[in-house]
């Protein structure tokens, strides 16, 4: 593991302000190949509506008067704080991250009753609860920021970084920096999304978060205001990664392991 590695990582956690990110590119191991079907460009639905309205079955309050409407104009704290209800509402999720420095990761989550998450792929990360741990060179280093174990606080860090964005009020913090367009509904550019078909929405400015700054960001949005597929490419400090996020499921139990047991 080298701190390039490790950088690549945080800047492709901080850039795609989604769960599972941080989780990629930390340690070794074999690098999976990222979906080629993940583009930035997407062919139009056939002949998808001018507007549709959610179900009452998903009326959340945060996202009263958020309707689906090619070429509207939402405001990003609107996007946000209704995502993030909704997400919460789920409950739990899946999703594949695929980063353009090649790593690509599996990721189950949940928010009931702490935060968790599971994520394999270049390299494994768990957070149970109050406890985390990063797999290194084939074994799981518990992480302790505290630790005078160089292993053990780089995990430490790690899984700190992960609970932080795991926060889905985190997670769309940043959109909030821009207003959003609902295009129309499209064809999601990515295989085994929990939807064929969603809502694209683009960002009308850039946005940033703790110096990382986010361009290119296309976010599908499904009418129940939960993720579909997400891609951006983030920026720090010279080094830039552009990742991918294919939401597989929402609301579905997920196994979480606990690497200490």
């Amino acid at each position: 593991m080298t701190v390039r590695r490790l950088t690549t990582a945080t800047l492709a956690c901080l850039a795609t302000l989604t769960l599972a990110a941080c989780g990629s590119g930390v340690g070794g191991g074999s690098t999976p190949a990222p979906d080629e079907n993940a583009t930035m460009t997407s062919e139009p639905a056939p002949e998808p509506s001018e507007t549709q309205e959610p179900s009452e079955a998903v009326a959340l309050p945060e996202c009263e008067g958020f309707l689906f409407e090619s070429g509207a104009e939402i405001a990003g704290q609107v996007l946000a704080d209704c995502m993030a209800a909704a997400m919460f509402a789920a409950g739990s999720g899946s999703q594949i991250v695929s980063s353009s420095d090649g790593s690509t990761s599996h990721v189950d989550f949940e928010w009931t009753p702490q935060f968790s998450m599971y994520s394999q792929g270049d390299a494994s990360l768990v957070v149970k609860s109050d406890d985390g741990w990063v797999q290194m060179d084939g074994r799981w280093v518990r992480g302790d920021q505290g630790s005078s174990d160089p292993e053990e606080a780089l995990a430490g860090g790690v899984v700190e970084l992960a609970r932080f964005f795991g926060d889905p009020r985190v997670m769309t913090s940043a959109w909030t920096q821009t207003a959003w367009e609902l295009v129309d509904q499209r064809a999601v550019p990515a295989t085994g999304a929990v939807s064929e078909t969603a809502w694209l929405l683009e960002p009308q400015g850039t946005f940033e978060m703790l110096g990382v700054t986010v361009s290119e960001a296309q976010l599908w949005l499904g009418t129940d205001y939960l993720g579909v597929y997400y891609v951006g490419t983030g920026t720090f400090g010279g080094i830039s990664a552009t990742t991918s996020n294919t939401f597989t499921q929402w609301g579905d139990p997920v196994e979480i392991p606990d690497p200490g047991v």
